[in-house]
């Protein structure tokens, strides 16, 4: 048979369609050109121009490369994931109302344990909040956990009292932020706004821990007429969660600088609403912190041999652990010279730099600090910010402290050259910080900054105080002559300087006055009320003195603390009244009428004992 030519013919016909094939898939494929895709017409795809442009005069255009459609790749994993951590978060928070207190922590621990990160530095930078599997305990597979601190802060419920399931709305939440960065940030900066207020709408692993959130909440309803009514609840809610923190798995969520910062911020709360047990151990829990954290080293050029947190990403960063080391450090201090508890840092260990103004930090533009040992010396004072000079205060009052105990526990004989020495020293750094502050941390020019009114008042505070006891001194040991003297006057010149302060600055917002403000102006109250006792007829202690009781009066509103200093100078008056009529029956009578008269008579028993630190004849 002949087959050889149809086997050619099929040879060739296979050879051709396969060309044809090679050829149509290599062909471009033709795409629609800008105006028809606009006006959803059929484009023939002719180059240059097509038909229809032609045809109807149109600039013809192509597309350079395909525009992808449909959503955005995990758009809706996403939303999903938001969708569910808002339920878990409203299902969370109603099991908190539903379970009493003795069930609480085992609540906490299942529903909303996961707020904070192991090893973040910043605020809310850098994992502030656990995953799941951290959350749960060591062993626990951590399956149904979720991360309050992953839901953004604009999530609103609309109530007439400010709070749905303890939660405030996203109208309440930017009032109290606008309340804590204006009146309360200024005096305790450890929080960078712009990065707060940024992260706060993050819902990413770096969302700031929510214990964090509602102690600022908190402390911004407590100076608040709006939301006073909300800052119990707000401040109990965030203890809860970062106490949760520190139960979840080994406790490793809970050492983070926002925990630092958030046990800062409840013992500044707890001190302000007079809670003297937990203000101590909330401010020694925030120090121990500030230690495992590395924070009083930050200096130390060999600190990356022993790190055990990520260092901080930038200089604001870097600058934002400074002041909340350095805050740490005055808590620790102003605290201890209250109950006159020892304190646990000890400045021969710190290598931080003392921390620049907010200015500087909102600028992130690096500038050159210095250490707390040549800030002491005052040969640039003028360089450094109001928040170093309560620095330096908060070292000259830990000194005091240690001065005005040794003198307590030494005799009058063989000793008392040390105790003058000592004297002398502190004496002159305070002379010397006063003489060195330039003019925009002075009054009147810095009237408007709450730090520099406290510069103010604290130096001649701690000046009452060192003389006080100089003047007891001097009459123990029976040489109360010119030393005594000297002392005393110095301590009415105090007393009236700070009289003189507040005057000044009378017409500031007291919501925005510095903590330990009733401390000082207690301080210049009894000096004043010893001399309008023994000089009655000087009408400027007299009038120096009730001025100080209005100031104290006022500020009992947003400063709790104030009243109980308020108390003190009225047990002290009339101990001295029933001392003059020799009825000591009725003198303890009449104290104890009027501590029971108080609110908070539980606290009474840690009110600072402020006889011992400033001691009277």
């Amino acid at each position: 048979m002949e087959t050889g030519p149809i086997d050619g013919q099929n040879e060739d016909s296979s050879r051709s369609s396969g060309a044809g094939q090679a050829k149509s898939s290599t062909a471009p494929k033709k795409i629609a050109c800008l105006v028809c895709r606009a006006k959803k017409m059929r484009c023939d795809g002719a180059m240059p121009f097509c038909g229809y442009c032609t045809s109807h005069s149109h600039n013809c255009q192509y597309a350079t490369s395909r525009q992808k459609t449909g959503p955005k790749k995990g758009y809706l994993r996403s939303l999903e994931s938001r969708l569910g951590m808002t339920h878990a978060l409203m299902r969370a928070e109603r099991l908190f109302d539903r379970i009493p207190d003795a069930g609480l922590e085992a609540c906490t621990s299942n529903a909303v344990h996961g707020v904070a990160s192991a090893t973040p530095m910043a605020t809310g930078t850098r994992g502030s909040s656990s995953t799941a599997d951290q959350t749960t305990s060591p062993h626990s597979s951590g399956s149904g956990s979720v991360d309050l601190s992953k839901i953004p802060t604009a999530l609103a419920f609309t109530t007439n009292s400010h709070l749905t399931d303890s939660y405030p709305s996203g109208e309440c939440i930017n009032e109290l932020h606008q309340i804590y960065f204006s009146k309360i940030h200024p005096n305790i900066p450890i929080v960078h706004e712009q990065r707060y207020l940024s992260t706060s709408l993050s819902v990413s692993s770096g969302a700031i821990p929510a214990c964090l959130r509602y102690i600022i909440w908190s402390s911004a309803a407590a100076i608040s007429d709006k939301y006073r009514q909300d800052e119990n609840e707000l401040y109990r809610r965030a203890r809860e969660l970062v106490q949760a923190d520190e139960m979840s798995s080994y406790g490793e969520s809970a050492v983070s600088l926002a925990h630092c910062q958030t046990w800062l911020l409840i013992g500044h709360y707890e001190i302000k609403r007079v809670l003297f047990p937990r203000a101590w151990l909330s401010v020694g829990k925030a120090v121990r912190l500030a230690q495992m954290l590395q924070l009083f080293r930050l200096d130390d050029p060999m600190i990356n041999l022993k790190r055990i947190v990520h260092p901080p990403r930038d200089w604001a960063e870097l600058e934002e652990c400074r002041h909340v080391f350095w805050m740490a450090f005055c808590l620790d201090r102003f605290a201890s010279m209250g109950t006159g508890w020892p304190t646990i840092l000890d400045e021969e260990d710190i290598i931080t730099n003392l921390p620049l103004s907010n200015e500087s930090i909102d600028s992130n533009a690096p500038i050159r600090s210095t250490t707390l040992q040549q800030a002491c010396k005052f040969e640039n004072v003028e360089s450094l910010s109001a928040q170093s000079i309560v620095i330096i205060l908060g070292s000259i009052a830990g000194k005091n402290l240690k001065h005005l105990k040794r003198a307590s526990r030494i005799g009058t004989s063989g000793q008392s050259y040390d105790f003058w020495d000592a004297h002398q020293d502190m004496d002159t750094s305070l002379l010397n910080l006063g003489l060195a502050l330039p003019e925009h941390l002075r009054l009147p020019l810095g009237i408007e900054k709450p730090n520099v009114v406290f510069i103010h008042l604290m130096l001649h505070a701690l000046t009452i105080c060192l003389h006080q006891m100089a003047a007891l001194k001097a009459q123990k040991s029976g040489n109360l002559g010119r030393l005594g003297t000297e002392s005393k006057e110095r301590c009415v010149a105090s007393a009236l300087a700070i009289t003189s302060g507040m005057r000044q600055a009378n017409h500031i917002d007291i919501a925005t006055m510095h903590i330990y403000t009733p401390f000082c102006l207690f301080v210049a109250a009894r000096i004043l009320a010893e001399r309008v006792q023994f000089q009655p007829s000087i009408s400027e202690y007299r009038h120096a003195l009730m001025f100080l009781r209005q100031v104290l009066e006022r500020l009992k509103k947003t400063n709790p603390l104030a009243e109980i200093f308020l108390v003190q100078l009225r047990l002290a008056e009339r101990a001295k009244e029933q001392r003059e009529d020799g009825n000591n029956d009725s003198q303890d009578k009449a104290q104890g009428d009027l501590r029971s008269s108080l609110s908070f008579t539980h606290s009474f028993q840690y009110v600072p004992d402020l006889i011992s630190l400033s001691p009277h004849e």
